[in-house]
């Protein structure tokens, strides 16, 4: 077993010197701001995907709120106008009994 151990040894420094500290540092810090950079990309990707979803929202919720608007002034209209025409059946009916006739309401 120990052979096995030294001759791998033997073949992974002939196929991977050793490399210097400095170089290893070298290394390691290319490496972690390669990621620190595609880390810091990705996050930027999100924030810009999540103001996109914001900002969508934000054009729906005023939609909806002038929506809503236009249905309430809708709304009140037609209750004025069903107040209205209540009021002159009453009026027709008050008439009408004046002379005698009944209205029947459905």
């Amino acid at each position: 077993m120990p052979e096995q151990q030294s001759e791998l040894e033997r073949i992974r420094r002939l196929v991977i010197p050793p490399l210097p500290p400095l170089a290893l540092l070298e290394i390691w810090a290319s490496v972690t701001i390669s990621e620190r950079v595609r880390v810091e990309e990705k996050e930027k990707e999100d924030k810009a995907a999540t103001d996109k979803e914001l900002k969508a929202l934000e054009v729906k919720i005023k939609a909806l709120e002038e929506k809503w608007l236009t249905n309430s002034e809708e709304m009140q209209a037609l209750k004025n106008k069903y107040e209205e025409l209540n009021s002159k059946v009453d009026a027709l009916d008050r008439e009408l009994r004046g002379r005698s006739i009944y209205v029947v309401r459905i």
